[in-house]
Parts: C-alpha cells; structure tokens; sequence
C-alpha cells in the first residue's frame, strides 16, 4: 500500500519534470557514446591491418627457418643413400665399440666422438645388419655438422626398417631405449613410407616424445629408398622449447602473443602467456623414468578441436583466415590473426588482447564519462531531497491503509497453518469489518471439511488392510486344496485306469493349473496397486534366461508344430544389473499370449540395446505371426480383465489381467511397452527398461578361425537370417541356402571348398542325388526342432568328419559351442557329437533301436509299461508310416495287449535302419 501511494505521487509530480532533465542528459551521452564507437571501429581497422601484416611477416620468417631444416633433412637423406650404396671397407668390430645383451640388442658401449648406434633385439642380427651399421658410420661427420650449424636442430638420426638406429649427439642408448624396440611402429618411421608418402619427399611431423630423452619436439624426415624398397628413414628434431624460445620468440604489439597449431588442430608450441590463456603447460621436457616402448603424443588437452572451451577457437581456425582476423572469447576478448605455413601445414596464430587495442580510445571515452556522471549526480542529489519530503508524506498515508490489510493477512496466514480460530483485529472501516467476519466464517467450514477428510482416509486405509487380509487368506484357503486335487490327480494317474479316466484327470490337473495362474496374477496385480512389489537389482545373464524361457515353452510349441526364434544383437551386454524375476514374468505372459494366439507359423524373440530417456537400455521385442488384434481393440488392451474380443476368452481362455500386469512392472521399472498389430497378420509387444551391464571378458576374447568358411542349409528363410547374423559377428564367409538342391548349386559353383555346414534336419529326407559335391565338407551341424522325432541317419553323400546335433532355437552360447565340438571332435569314422542334452552314438538310430529292444523284453516278462515310457512313445510319433505305427503301438500298451505290442515291436524294428539283428 505504501509502494502504491509513493508511486501516485511519483507518476503525478515526478515524471514529467525528470523526463525533461533525462532527455537532455541522454542526447550527451548518446552523442558520446556514438564517438567512441566510430574511434573504435577505426582502430580495429588499424590493429587488424597491423596484425595481417605481423603474421604475414612471421610465417615468412618460420617458413624460412624450418626450410632450412627441411634441406638439411634432404642432404642427409642423400648422403645416407650414398653411404648405404658403397661397400664397407673392414667388418663390423664388435668387442671394441659395441656390445650386445642377452635379448640380443647391439649397442654403442663407449662414447668415442661418432654418434650413437643402437640394434634393437626384435631383429635377430646377422651379417647384413653389420654391415649395414659399417656403412651407416659414414654418416657421423655429416650428423654432427647438421646439428652444429643449425642451432634449431637438437639431434639427427637414421632409422632403418630392420630398427637400426644411428643418432647424433651420443649418449646411452641402453638406459634410454627398451631393447625389443620395434622403430618402423614408431610415427618418425611410418608417416615417411609409401603408404603415408607415396611422393617420397620430406615432410614434418607433429609433436611426440621422443624415445631418445629429449623431451616434446617435432622432426622432419625423409625417406631412404633403394629402388623401390624404403631401407629407412633420416630425420632432424626440433625441441618444442627450442620453437618456444628461438621461432616464437617474437616481438608483437598489444602485449601479444603466437602460438603455432598443427594441421590437426594440435598446439605445437606455446609461449608463457598463452599457457596461462589455455590453461596448460607446455612439454617441453620429460621425465624418464622408463623407456618409451611406444609412440605418445600429445594428450588431447591440446587439441583445440577436441576441447569444448576452446570450439570457437577451432571454428575460427578452420575456416579460412587468410586474410582476415576474427574476435575470439576466452577470459577476455582477443583479435586473432593467423597463417598457415605451406611446408609444413602448420598454422601460425598470433592474439592481441582486445583490451590494449583500444586502451586509448577507452581512455578518452573514461573522461566524457566521467563527465556525464558528475550531471546526473547533481541532478541526483537535488531529486534526492525532493523524494525525502515526498516519501514522508505519502508513508502517512499508505500507514492508514496497510495497517487493516496486514491484519486480514495475518488471519489467512493462521488459518492456513491449521489455526481455525485466528485473532480478529478490530478496524473502525465498514469494509475491513464485513472481510473479517467472512474469513471467520470460512475458517469454520475449512475446519469442518478437515475432520471429514480424516475420517475418510482412516476409512480408506482400513478397508485397504482389510483388502490385504483378505487376499492373504484367500490365496492360503485356495491354494492349499488346489495343490491336493493336482497332487492327488498326478498319483490317480499312476494306477490302473483306462483312457477316459487319465482324460479326466489330465482335465483335472489343467484346470487346477489355470485357477491358480488366475489367483496368482490377481495376488501380483493386488501387490502393484497397493505399491508391495519390490524390484530386485541381481546380476543375470539375458541369454541364460531366454534358454530357460525356451526350455519353458518348448512343449507348447512341440505341440503346436512351431518354430522359436531368439535373436540377441551384440550390441545387449552380457551381464545386466536388474530384476531378472520380473522380466522373466513378463516375458513369459508375452510369449505364452503369442504361443496361444498362433495356430502355425513363427515366433520371434528379439533383444537389442535402444536409448531410452536418453539413455541406454535393453529392448525385448515379441512378435507373432498369430491372429493379430484390430485397431480399435489395442486402445483398451492393457486395460485390467479386457481382452481383445470377448470370443477370445471362449475361445483361448485367459482373464485379461497378464497385459495390464505387464504394462505395470514395466512402468516400475521406469520403461514403456508398445504394441502393434494387424487382424490376421500377427502381432509385436516390446518393451524397454534400463538395465545396466558389462561386457564380460570372456565374450570379447571368443574367436572362432579367421575367415571360417559356412553355408548354411536351411528352409526357413528367418532362421537362416539369425545364424547369419552370429557367424557373420565372428567374422565368418557365410553362404545361405534354402534346399538341398540350391546348397548343392552353390558349393558346385564356389571353388573354395566350405569348412562347416549347418542342415535342417528336416531336409534330411530330401534326396542328395548321390552328389560327391559335398564330400569336400568335414564337419556337418544338424539343427533339430525339439518336436523332430524321425531317425537321424546321414546320406552317404555327407561324408563329414563329424556332425554335431543342435536343438533349435540357435542362441549365440550354444552355436558357438556346438562349431566349436565340430572342430575339436577326432574320430576315424563319423562321429555324432550331441549337444543341449542329447546324446553321443556313432549311428542316430541306435537309441531308438535299445529303446524299443528293452521295451520287447519288459512286455515278455509282462512288466509294468510306466508313464514315461508311454510318453517317450508319444514323443516319437510323427508325420508318415512311422506316426501310424507308433500310434498304434501306444494304444495296445494303453489297453495292455501286450502280444500283440509285441509283434508291432518286431515290424518296428526291422524297419529301422541300422539294424543289425
């Protein structure tokens, strides 16, 4: 209220008097400010004239310094080609000069006026390599004029591809170089071959350390070829402290400062100054503690084009400013000017801080300034006395006015702390009055409301507990009698009983089964909503737990006639850190749903990593090629107890609570499930979460034979696309077939013979044609369906050293063992290797063949047939003659007619090829 009344007078008498004064004040300032600028634009002028000028100069300058490195870099290239050309007039005399250690390096024991010489033991030596450091020591008059009559030039070399190095000045080699030094690794060595320089001429090269105890410098080198064959490598080095103090060196105006930055954006050299500005400290030297086994360069700290506070820098640098200068922001402002150098591609950049520029122009504009502001402040101090009187007078007012406001506040403060009888102040206004009264009534209703709402939570929270109780004493009631009529159903079914009785009891059992799946998800949607379920953060296997969900499932398919496929990218770790029971609950609704929902066809279980929420995780997507789901039903599908269609529920069975349960672990787990699908097409549900992971050791180290070469044999066009995925990943050649007859075409047309095949084993039975084509394949894998029942027995075409069984569906785990079994495997004749559980046996058919030879001699003696001998017979039964006779030899064991099992025995196994009695 005060402000308010303040302000009226401010707007009333004020204003338009101070307005006046202002604008006259501002046309002098704006007059001034107008003139610093145009000073300071003429300035900028000048000093980026000034500095084009400099850095045009200084290149020229560095351009001829590092050219007369670069020819003396080509003299002693010639020099060491003639020295290497001529033969050597005396051997090689060891005990004198050089001496050798026990890894087999030579080196120069004893400083006696030539240059270094060091042999590294990666190479054994020989007489050539004698001779060869013979002819080399011509070269010490000439490495030790280069270094005395250039004063850039710390040191000269020659490097030969065989690592011999011959150095100048001398010092230790032994206690400076590691002994099996390979030189060609070395950037001084490689970046002067015909790969690097196909135009054999000298070139320089970026900063490193060097392996001589020299510190940071950079070298020009050139080749030294004799034809066509580089024999090695001379080079000149240039401390980065002798280009700090001799070619940076350089007096600039402003305060200014170069600095010289490679063709990489990498900065070579720096002088004091701009390692305060960058933040860095020049190497300039180096402690060695050890020798140097590999290259080192620069650390990423000087790159400007890998440094984020330097990306205006690299910007500038790398667009073209040849002939222009650009303002560049670090601490301060700084006018920035640079050239590149054409030997060498280095850039010359050269900062002249903003502020020296224009120090003049600033001082001047500091006067009128300063000016300007002794005005205002008179007009300050005058305006100041003015306020002080008008301020008291509207302080009394504002008093008279805020004083029943602040007590109306004070009462809306208390009762929102929960005070619903607040102090009432008393006001003589009519106004202030009626608004007190009506707070006062308010409160009273507030206060009301209060306890109703505390009765009600209270209700809430006891009907919840109850709730709770309730479900805990109705999963106990439920469960224990279900779990008595499926265990008693499981002994019925060991007596005596004829068909329709198991039929009942199975019906049993499967009933019994489906409630208590209905309890049990009603118990987890019950625990989600009341916000019970905990996740767990375990360490799991993905890959694992899919073979246990294919494990899980894979009666189901058997008994549907489908096929599984499980697809994990290399991309998904091999460890995660998550709640393996929860995801393995909702990936066993999706693929029960998709197993139900699937009459034929295929069903795909991919695992890949996608980022989510920016970040990364691991998505699993589901998809079927089932009856699909409409459009307007997938609105309301993860909807509690709502299906698709409610002929669905008649049909397939099922509450409607699997979905709306998964979409609600998914979300505690702070992903996201999606669907999509097409009436009669099939259907994909995804989900993502994060899961954090590692690559194991072991996964990154597997490596199968380089360029192990595969067809792959199979009629399932997704199923070859999964294997080709996984041997591709180990870098395998991979051919694809999809019958017998294109295999066949293939391996005729290809002349490299194949290493491995992979074959359905449901191609078996196609006919090889009797072509020798595939004798040249030594190992065979055979990929069985876990429905495939028929015997397993190779044609004679298939002449391989060993063939592996591998059960579908092919994880990356098991596919990998499985080639690894084929190549390991020795045998004189074929050997059958098992794999998931099945057996070893030198012919396919010969379990079968026991089997039912230990069946024949229960049913003499008139044994007991048991269930699991029943269903093993269940398993076997197929598709042709073989289904027919095995389903008839099942009825007379059911019905205990056991002569006549006996002669269906006998046809049986006379029928069955390899048969030897």
């Amino acid at each position: 209220m005060h402000q308010w009344v303040w302000l009226a007078y401010v707007r009333a008498a004020l204003i338009p008097l101070l307005f006046v004064e202002l604008a006259l004040l501002g046309v002098y300032m704006l007059s001034h400010e107008w003139s610093k600028t145009e000073r300071i634009v003429a300035i900028q002028a000048l000093a980026s004239n000034e500095l084009l000028r400099l850095v045009e100069n200084h290149v020229d300058a560095i351009e001829r310094q590092l050219d007369g490195v670069s020819q003396l870099t080509e003299l002693l290239r010639q020099e060491t080609q003639d020295a290497l050309a001529r033969p050597v007039e005396k051997d090689l005399e060891l005990p004198n000069r050089y001496a050798m250690t026990k890894d087999g390096a030579l080196y120069s024991r004893v400083n006696d006026g030539g240059a270094a010489v060091f042999f590294s033991g990666f190479v054994k030596i020989n007489d050539s390599i004698k001779t060869k450091i013979s002819q080399t020591s011509r070269l010490d008059a000439t490495l030790r004029r280069i270094v005395d009559v250039n004063p850039l030039v710390v040191q000269a070399y020659f490097n030969s591809h065989d690592s011999l190095n011959r150095i100048w000045p001398y010092f230790d080699v032994l206690s400076q170089y590691p002994e099996k030094m390979d030189i060609p690794s070395y950037n001084f060595y490689y970046e002067a071959d015909a790969e690097h320089n196909p135009d054999r001429k000298t070139l320089w090269i970026d900063a490193y350390l060097d392996p001589a105890g020299q510190g940071w410098m950079v070298s020009s080198i050139s080749p030294v070829y004799k034809g066509d064959f580089l024999e090695g490598v001379v080079g000149l080095d240039i401390t980065l402290d002798a280009i700090v103090k001799q070619v940076l060196a350089l007096r600039l105006p402003w305060q200014g400062f170069a600095v010289l930055i490679s063709k990489d954006g990498m900065l070579l050299a720096l002088p004091e100054r701009a390692e305060k500005l960058f933040n860095l400290h020049e190497l300039t030297s180096h402690h060695y503690d050890q020798a140097i086994r590999q290259e080192t360069f620069k650390p990423d700290a000087f790159n400007i084009h890998r440094r984020p506070d330097m990306r205006q820098l690299s910007e500038a640098l790398t667009r073209d400013q040849q002939n222009n200068t650009t303002l560049v922001y670090f601490n301060e402002p700084y006018l920035l000017a640079s050239k590149t150098l054409p030997s060498t591609g280095w850039r010359l950049a050269i900062f002249a801080p903003e502020n020296e520029i224009f120090k003049p122009a600033k001082v001047l504009a500091a006067r009128l300034t300063r000016i300007g502001w002794y005005i205002l402040g008179g007009l300050f101090i005058f305006y100041l006395l003015f306020f002080g009187f008008l301020y008291q007078r509207a302080k009394r007012l504002s008093r008279d006015i805020s004083d029943p406001l602040q007590g109306i506040q004070n009462m809306a403060i208390q009762i929102g702390d929960g005070n619903f009888q607040p102090d009432a102040p008393v006001f003589k206004v009519k106004e202030f009055k009626s608004t007190v009264n009506q707070m006062l009534l308010t409160a009273d209703k507030l206060q009301y409301a209060e306890h109703q709402l505390i009765g009600a939570k209270e209700q809430a929270e006891q009907a919840n507990y109850a709730k709770g109780a309730f479900l805990a004493n109705m999963s106990h009631e439920i469960r224990t009698p279900l779990n008595a009529i499926t265990g008693l159903a499981e002994l019925a079914k060991n007596d005596n009983l004829d068909n329709t009785q198991k039929r009942y009891l199975n019906q049993i059992q499967q009933s019994s089964h489906s409630l208590l799946a209905i309890i049990n998800d009603i118990l987890d949607l019950s625990k989600i909503e009341s916000g019970k379920v905990k996740l767990e953060n375990t360490r799991f296997v993905i890959e694992e737990m899919l073979q246990g969900l294919a494990d899980h499932f894979i009666r189901m398919i058997e008994h549907k006639r489908l096929q599984l496929f499980i697809h994990i990218h290399k991309t998904v770790p091999d460890v995660v850190w998550g709640d393996e029971q929860r995801i393995r609950q909702i990936l066993i609704n999706l693929i029960g749903n998709a197993v139900k929902f699937t009459e034929h066809g295929e069903i795909h279980v991919i695992v890949d990593a996608v980022k989510h929420r920016s970040r990364y995780g691991v998505r699993f997507l589901v998809r079927d090629t089932g009856i699909g789901i409409s459009t307007e039903s997938i609105e309301h599908l993860f909807q509690v107890f709502t299906q698709a269609d409610v002929s669905i529920s008649r049909k397939f069975g099922g509450t409607g609570l699997g979905l709306a349960i998964c979409q609600q672990l998914v979300n505690l787990m702070g992903g996201a499930i999606n669907v999509s699908s097409r009436l009669g097409e099939g259907s994909a549900f995804e989900f993502t979460v994060e899961l954090p992971g590692e690559f194991t050791a072991d996964s990154s180290t597997v490596k199968l034979q380089s360029g192990l070469r595969v067809i792959v044999v199979d009629g399932s066009r997704a199923s070859c696309e999964v294997l080709q995925y996984y041997l591709q990943e180990w870098h395998c050649h991979v051919c694809l077939a999809y019958s017998v007859n294109q295999a066949i075409d293939i391996i005729k047309q290809d002349s490299t013979p194949f290493d491995l095949m992979l074959l359905d084993a449901e191609l078996l039975q196609e006919d090889f044609g009797g072509r020798t084509d595939l004798h040249a394949i030594p190992n065979i894998i055979l990929l069985t369906d876990s429905y495939y029942r028929k015997p397993l027995q190779l044609p004679m075409d298939l002449n391989a050293n060993t063939t592996v069984l591998l059960n579908k569906p092919v994880l990356r785990t098991s596919l990998l063992h499985a080639i690894r079994s084929s190549f390991q495997a020795c045998s004189e004749q074929k050997t059958i290797v098992g794999t998931d559980d099945q057996v070893t046996s030198n012919k396919l058919s010969q379990d079968y063949i026991q089997f039912f030879r230990d069946l024949d001699a229960l049913l003499l003696e008139n044994a007991y047939i048991d269930s699991e001998l029943l269903n093993k017979i269940d398993c076997l039964a197929g598709d042709g003659n073989e289904s027919r006779q095995y389903k008839a030899l099942l009825d007379c064991l059911m019905a205990y007619d056991y002569p006549k099992a006996r002669d269906m025995l006998s046809d049986i196994i006379n029928s069955l090829p390899g048969d030897t009695a």
